[in-house]
């Protein structure tokens, strides 16, 4: 254990977001709108040779409603959980203050959507999704002092995503009969990511974070997106 500058876990609590997605569909557009909440963890070792390994885990719950263009609101109410695990292993170089870490890792991600009913009484059924992933990443980070305010960094982060995982099915039928129908939904596809943030340690083992998220899809499937993120990183 001596041989480490830095060794601990992380906890970090997702405050409760909305979201939603709109969808270009043959039949009309459809909208998502659901509300999630989320624990995460992170365990991170770091040697002083420069070797870094992450251990991050997820769980989440949804609470999700469609509308349609042609149908209005409250189409169908959708309720899902999700779990997620990587692990990431780097090297750190420094120049300076400044910090280069290409990583390389492996993940998974489990996503479990409750059987429902919609407004036109016909249920719907996804298969259970289980996605394992490559990761291939380089992270930044410029470290510097301030008399009055604490410590201060800027980071910027770059992954790839290649997912491995198959299409599911998805079944539709009549609630009053045996009729259904089964559709293929697609996998989730590849992606590139990229964050840029600023970190403030005003107190030793806190550090207030925000930044901007952009992933872009490399394959047909997926989705393209970009958020604001702020919080609060207790390590101990």
């Amino acid at each position: 254990m001596n041989q480490s500058d830095c060794s601990g876990k992380t906890l970090k609590l997702w405050p409760v977001f909305v979201d939603h997605f709109t969808p270009d569909a043959a039949d009309g557009n459809s909208k998502t709108e659901y509300t999630a909440w989320g624990l995460s963890s992170l365990l991170s070792y770091q040697n002083k040779s420069g070797l870094i390994v992450d251990l991050a885990s997820d769980v989440a719950i949804y609470d999700g409603n469609v509308s349609t263009d042609l149908r209005g609101s409250e189409v169908a109410d959708i309720n899902a959980t999700s779990f997620s695990g990587s692990v990431d292993i780097g090297y750190r170089f420094n120049l300076g203050d400044h910090q280069l870490t290409p990583t390389a890792g492996v993940g998974i991600q489990y996503l479990q959507v409750d059987d429902f009913t919609d407004t036109d009484n016909t249920k719907v059924h996804y298969d259970d999704i289980t996605r394992p992933t490559v990761r291939l990443g380089m992270r930044y980070r410029y470290d510097w002092d301030t008399a009055n305010a604490g410590k201060w960094a800027i980071t910027a982060n770059t992954l790839f995503i290649k997912d491995l995982s198959d299409d599911m099915t998805l079944e539709i039928g009549d609630k009053y009969s045996n009729v259904s129908n089964s559709f293929r939904s697609g996998a989730a596809g590849s992606s590139a990511m990229i964050d840029l943030g600023i970190i403030s340690n005003p107190v030793p083992n806190v550090s207030l974070n925000t930044g901007l998220q952009y992933q872009h899809r490399l394959e047909d499937e997926g989705v393209d997106y970009w958020q604001a993120v702020a919080g609060v990183k207790i390590s101990f």
